[in-house]
C-alpha cells in the first residue's frame, strides 16, 4: 500500500521537478491515475466519503477542461489528487490494524 502512495507521489513530484509547465492534460492525467490507484486500493468500499470526494473533483475538471476553464480544471484535478491520496492512506490504514 505505501509503494502505491509513494508511486503517486512520485509522479506528481517528478512533474513539478521538471522545468516546464505542466499542462492541464497532465493534471488530469495525474488525477484519473491517483483515482485508479485509489480504487485499486479498495477505497471505494473502504474510504467511500473521500472516494467519493475525488471522483467529484475529478469530474469537475474534466468538465472544467471542456469547456475551456483551464483554470478551474488544474484546480480541481490538484483536488482530485490530494482526496485520492487521502482515500488511499485511509484504506492503508485499515489495513494495518
Amino acid at each position: 500500500m505505501r509503494k502505491m502512495i509513494l508511486s503517486v507521489l512520485v509522479l506528481f513530484g517528478v512533474a513539478f521537478a521538471k522545468n516546464h509547465t505542466i499542462t492541464t492534460s497532465e493534471y488530469l492525467d495525474q488525477a484519473r491515475d491517483a483515482l485508479k490507484k485509489a480504487y485499486e486500493s479498495g477505497a471505494s468500499v473502504k474510504a467511500p466519503y473521500e472516494y467519493s470526494k475525488a471522483s467529484a473533483y475529478y469530474n469537475i475538471a474534466k468538465e472544467s477542461a471542456s469547456n475551456f476553464n483551464l483554470e478551474n480544471s488544474i484546480e480541481a484535478s490538484k483536488k482530485s489528487i490530494e482526496w485520492s491520496l487521502k482515500a488511499i492512506e485511509k484504506t492503508s490504514k485499515g489495513n494495518e490494524r
